[in-house]
């Protein structure tokens, strides 16, 4: 896959079905997600509510058109608080686990040219346990059961950064963080931006 093809990672109807537009359950406290939000702002992600078909649940792009903004993300405006979370998780994992490339300041990694299936096997894993652990049951298992029997590149997962970028993300939903300075990403100095390992690989 190359830079073009993964600049916009999208779940949908055209590309796959994300679970998170099926019912999601459970109770749901809706300051986790403003908290997300305002947090995800503070890494210069901008989040939009868009008009989409009704089995398109949202997309992540490094298409910001604005050059304050280093990653932009669609979210259906339709989807309820719970919903809209879900998807958030999702689509923050592609862009923490450097899926769609890292950015100047190094604050996440630079992981392009993964398979498909690895890219949303580990973002929806994120939002599977983030979402679980903030009381909320999706359907990620059917959503992950055809990238799991494609089988290929499935040793290019990275359990390391899937269990650290969920961490994180739930980390953003429970407090506002300190405010980012440009320059100070772990990655730009060469170490790991989830590992306290200075030879740790990105």
């Amino acid at each position: 896959m190359n830079r073009r093809d993964a600049e916009t990672r999208s779940c949908g109807v055209a590309q796959v079905s994300k679970p998170a537009v099926s019912p999601t359950s459970g109770p749901f406290n809706p300051m986790i997600l403003e908290r997300t939000l305002k947090n995800a702002e503070r890494d210069r992600i901008l989040i939009e509510r868009k008009a989409m078909g009704a089995l398109r649940g949202g997309f992540a792009t490094a298409r910001a058109n604005e050059a304050h903004w280093k990653m932009r993300v669609g979210l259906r405006q339709e989807l309820d608080p719970a919903a809209a979370y879900s998807v958030l998780c999702h689509e923050l994992g592609h862009i923490y686990l450097g899926h769609l490339g890292a950015d100047r300041d190094g604050w996440w990694p630079y992981r392009l040219n993964l398979p498909q299936a690895v890219t949303e096997i580990e973002a929806e894993a994120v939002s599977y346990i983030v979402c679980r652990r903030a009381g909320l049951h999706t359907r990620s298992a059917e959503y992950l059961s055809s990238f799991v029997e494609e089988e290929a590149g499935l040793e290019s997962i990275s359990l390391d950064l899937v269990s650290r970028v969920a961490a994180r993300i739930e980390d953003m939903g429970r407090r506002l963080l300190p405010p980012r300075k440009e320059g100070d990403g772990e990655c730009a100095q060469g170490v790991s931006l989830y590992h306290p390992n200075p030879a740790a690989e990105i």
